[in-house]
């Protein structure tokens, strides 16, 4: 019996320890795979994000990017942007900062530390786009993201998604249950900060208010055991 509490007390420091610095580990493991990004997505973001360039009128932008992390987006705007970015974790922004002096053609400014249901400092009609790149995972209120993210834009202007959602496709079932399995546990949320596996998002975004809504899903080739987990896909646009 001693040994079961003894064990039992270990694994809740354990837990204790894991989520005081879970914000910190979480960055650091993002910041060293970072490099990763690019290799795994790529060219479904370029393909994605290339439609950003159309939102450039007189050869001016200004876009926020709600959970910016590390800042793995840069390469795909255009040249010019004015960059406005959140995320509720500051320990990204060394990180965000390395990655920013890396792209001196994009006005980047510090990171707004904050959630995406809590950006009410962002003005109402201020922004041409607005990017959600792996951030609708973690949230805790899907639609009040969703909410911020229309009436920030101004009239016309758009949102590009870019998340990871349930798998949609029966014949990858075991990846759907493994993905299910992960999300009700907590496992992955614990280990990924507070990312689910088992989300679907495309009728969250239909019911947010904008205009047209075009959402395409699809599998991303992810050249990692682990990280296949996430290769079903939800990409699109939305516009106010």
């Amino acid at each position: 019996m001693a040994y079961f509490f003894y064990i039992l007390t270990f694994f809740i420091v354990l837990y204790i320890i894991f989520k005081v610095f879970s914000q910190r580990l979480f960055a650091f493991f993002m910041g060293y795979f970072s490099d990763s990004n690019p290799k795994f997505f790529g060219t479904a973001k370029r393909e994605l994000f290339k439609g950003i360039e159309a939102s450039v009128k007189n050869n001016k932008l200004t876009l926020l990017e709600v959970g910016v992390g590390t800042g793995t987006n840069f390469e795909y705007y255009p040249n010019g942007t004015h960059l406005i970015v959140i995320d509720p974790n500051p320990h990204f922004k060394k990180y965000y900062d390395e990655n920013r002096k890396k792209f001196s053609n994009i006005k980047s400014e510090e990171i707004i530390v904050t959630t995406g249901e809590e950006m009410d400092g962002i003005k109402a009609n201020s922004v041409d786009v607005v990017v959600l790149s792996h951030v609708l995972c973690s949230v805790n209120d899907i639609s009040k993201v969703l909410y911020h993210c229309h009436r920030v834009l101004v009239p016309g202007g758009k949102l590009f998604y870019f998340e990871h959602i349930l798998e949609f496709d029966d014949a990858h079932w075991l990846r759907r249950i493994l993905q299910e399995f992960l999300s009700v546990t907590g496992i992955w949320p614990l280990l990924f900060a507070g990312c689910y596996l088992n989300r679907e998002v495309l009728r969250e975004i239909q019911a947010a208010g904008f205009s047209k809504v075009n959402g395409k899903k699809k599998h991303i080739k992810i050249d990692s055991k682990i990280f296949s987990i996430i290769s079903s896909h939800l990409v699109g646009t939305a516009t106010k």
